[in-house]
């Protein structure tokens, strides 16, 4: 579904951001039932909105940086996830020692994937409010160097870490 939908025109960090966001909403709900029917439910739920991490995560880095960077950006991408994930278990395992139930975990866990969510969501509410603040009569020139709209006009494929011309000698 997520494949098809990243095919149309529409604005991929904000879906992205939001189906993060709607995956952790849903793992909270986890700790509150027992029973079986209503946890394959939230499952089923859980795992459509998650799917967009998989689905969604090589446009999106395409889109920012570019096709000649995807190889590196993705490396990085799956590096952080893989220490993410191996620090992830043993915290949940430090909660429920310290609280003595798996509640903790899940409510923690889905705090963090829904405040990823929000944080990827800054961008494109970023654009749609200097959208806004144009079309309401304030001018580009007017706008501070490092404002919100400032940032939101930045190109992320111009981004370089080091100048062209300086030389790294060992």
């Amino acid at each position: 579904m997520y494949g098809y939908i990243g095919d149309k025109n529409i604005n991929l960090p904000l879906l992205y951001g939001l189906s993060i966001s709607l995956s952790g909403l849903s793992l909270m709900f986890y700790p509150m039932f027992t029973s079986f029917s209503v946890l394959a439910v939230i499952s089923g739920v859980f795992g459509f909105f998650i799917s967009a991490n998989y689905v969604l995560s090589t446009l999106i880095l395409v889109e920012f940086l570019g096709m000649d960077k995807l190889t590196n950006a993705y490396g990085l991408t799956m590096l952080i996830q893989g220490i993410a994930n191996m620090i992830g278990p043993p915290v949940a395992g430090l909660l429920y020692d310290t609280s003595g139930s798996y509640n903790n975990t899940f409510y923690f866990s889905s705090m963090f994937i829904i405040l990823a969510g929000f944080m990827l969501t800054t961008v494109p509410i970023t654009k749609f409010l200097k959208r806004h603040l144009v079309s309401h009569g304030m001018s580009p020139d007017k706008r501070r160097r490092g404002s919100p709209e400032d940032i939101a006009d930045h190109d992320m494929t111009r981004v370089q870490f080091l100048p062209k011309n300086i030389e790294i000698s060992v």
